[in-house]
């Protein structure tokens, strides 16, 4: 999968930088990318949003006023957090069903997630709640019609009703 992420062939329609809560002030391309080839212009990104309905909704606001048809397109790479990556793909197939979605993001061990931002590690235990948070969304939305439905081993849910259980008598 990385080389189809990172080659520009494949990044040659445009490459959504969706921004996260954490990561609000995001206006520039990760040097990476323009390195490894992708064009600058074929780069959006979008900073507004407060959810991952919003980053379509406004990251397809941000094509039209570019004159691009999201229809036209046959594939977008959304660079996203790690553990937002199914919910990205999920709900960005309820916007662009027709749409090949990549969705990618930074390579790193999750234990070192925190200490890759500066405002996450100062936010402590936060984004372990918000990755969870993702996991209840990813069962939940698609009954909301927010995301398309997503397959999950029944281990997962498991492990996710041990953690409300322990996190509720840590409380």
């Amino acid at each position: 999968m990385d080389d189809e992420i990172t080659s520009p062939a494949a990044a040659s329609c445009c490459t959504v930088y969706i921004r996260t809560p954490l990561n609000p002030t995001q206006t520039q391309p990760n040097p990476t990318h323009i390195q490894m080839g992708v064009p600058r212009e074929a780069i959006i990104i979008e900073n507004k949003s407060q959810n991952t309905g919003q980053n379509y909704a406004f990251t397809t606001a941000l094509l039209r006023a570019r004159g691009l048809d999201i229809r036209e397109n046959k594939t977008v790479i959304a660079v996203q957090k790690q553990f937002m990556e199914r919910r990205t793909y999920a709900t960005g197939k309820i916007w662009w069903p027709d749409v090949d979605i990549i969705v990618t993001s930074p390579p790193m061990e999750m234990k070192d997630y925190p200490a890759s931002n500066p405002t996450i590690a100062a936010a402590g235990d936060h984004w372990i709640c918000a990755m969870v948070g993702d996991l209840q969304r990813i069962r939940d939305y698609p009954s909301k019609g927010f995301q398309i439905a997503q397959d999950m081993p029944e281990g997962v849910w498991q492990a996710l009703r041990r953690w409300w259980v322990q996190d509720t008598r840590n409380a």
